[in-house]
């Protein structure tokens, strides 16, 4: 089957690409489906990596019901940050469309391991983690997914430099239009600035019981571990599983977040864990990353 996805967005995670996929999505010229994210390149869940992805086995014709309502005069996008992690990703892209433009936008490494730790460790509750402190131990898988040139080098084994365009986020927030601007002129797409160029999306929140986030993802990750698959179906039609995730993701979420800051003294720590994937960053993508180090 022909492909129909000329760009996909494919990170980084907790960097602004909900809010990047809503500007672009105002464009006249570009469309990228309601529901955002399909994960269907990933093999495999974006944190927890012992979880297989099920839409991934899903037939072709599935992921291309959600591009039904694109005009011929867009090219079509998707923003699926999960497929960064997942090596596999980068080959089934290529495999996809290997003419495809990729964006990736990246943020300090230090910045995005904080706010892994705020959303995956305390809203969402994948890893039970009290403090940062928790995050050099049980919370480490987290501290590693904020790597960027162990994951993006990936993609440069598959695609041309030319189709791969990496962003900053902090040239977002210096710069919002200039990049913007350099960003469309890649797509080769028309200048277009949306109204909320400036606006924030994707706002990190709290749950108001982080135990009940930790139970529920368990519950579903026992079931992928042991390959329950039979179960987890009859746990879904009956409509166990979306409970579940409702109580999660809508009734256990509070807008209330005791505002948490990343304390001095991890830093020194957080530099010295990232030091050697940035040098490797900056020689990939030919750019002075000094005040992330």
């Amino acid at each position: 089957m022909e492909s129909i996805v000329d760009f996909f967005c494919v990170g980084t995670p907790k960097s602004g690409t909900t809010w990047l996929r809503d500007c672009l999505n105002d464009h006249p010229d570009i469309f990228i489906p309601k529901m955002g994210a399909t994960f269907y390149f990933n093999e495999k869940h974006s944190v927890l990596h012992d979880v297989l992805n099920r839409n991934h086995k899903k037939p072709l014709s599935w992921y291309h019901s959600f591009y039904k309502e694109k005009k011929p005069s867009q090219i079509a996008g998707e923003f699926s940050p999960d497929y960064f992690s997942d090596p596999a990703a980068a080959k089934n892209l290529y495999n996809y469309n290997p003419n495809a433009k990729l964006i990736i936008v990246i943020r300090n490494p230090i910045k995005r391991a904080f706010s892994y730790y705020s959303y995956f460790g305390k809203q969402k509750g994948f890893y039970r983690l009290k403090s940062f402190e928790d995050m050099f131990t049980k919370g480490r898988p987290l501290l590693e997914l904020s790597l960027i040139y162990k994951y993006l080098s990936v993609f440069y084994q598959f695609f041309q430099e030319s189709q791969i365009e990496v962003l900053l986020l902090e040239d977002f927030i210096k710069n919002p239009e200039e990049t913007f601007k350099h960003l469309l002129n890649f797509l080769e797409v028309s200048e277009y600035y949306p109204e909320h160029l400036t606006n924030k999306s994707n706002v990190t929140t709290g749950a108001i019981f982080p135990w009940v986030n930790y139970l529920i993802n368990s519950a579903g990750r026992f079931l992928h571990k042991k390959k329950a698959y039979g179960l987890y179906n009859i746990l879904m039609t009956t409509g166990i599983i979306p409970a579940g995730e409702f109580v999660r993701d809508k009734l256990n979420k509070s807008p209330f977040v005791r505002k948490e800051s990343l304390k001095e003294e991890y830093i020194p720590r957080l530099k010295e864990f990232y030091h050697e994937d940035i040098e490797n960053l900056e020689v990939l993508i030919k750019r002075d990353l000094s005040m992330w180090k």
